[in-house]
């Protein structure tokens, strides 16, 4: 394989894991926008409060996680 070959292996490998990277978190943003709404609708559904709990916490974003 040539040194060419090799950088656009190499290249191909990281656009596929920007977009996938990319993917997830839409999917992860539009969880916690239909989370939020659910506790728009139900204030009081524990179940929804601490879903949002830990995934802001595993964000690392204590300051929204303890809102719930």
């Amino acid at each position: 394989m040539t040194d060419e070959e090799v950088l656009e292996l190499a290249r191909t490998a990281g656009e596929w894991l920007f977009d996938r990277r990319e993917r997830l978190e839409k999917r992860d943003r539009e969880g916690i926008a239909a989370l939020e709404k659910v506790l728009e609708i139900d204030p009081l559904r524990s179940d929804t409060h601490m879903a949002l709990a830990k995934i802001y916490a595993l964000e690392r974003k204590p300051g929204l996680a303890t809102q719930h």
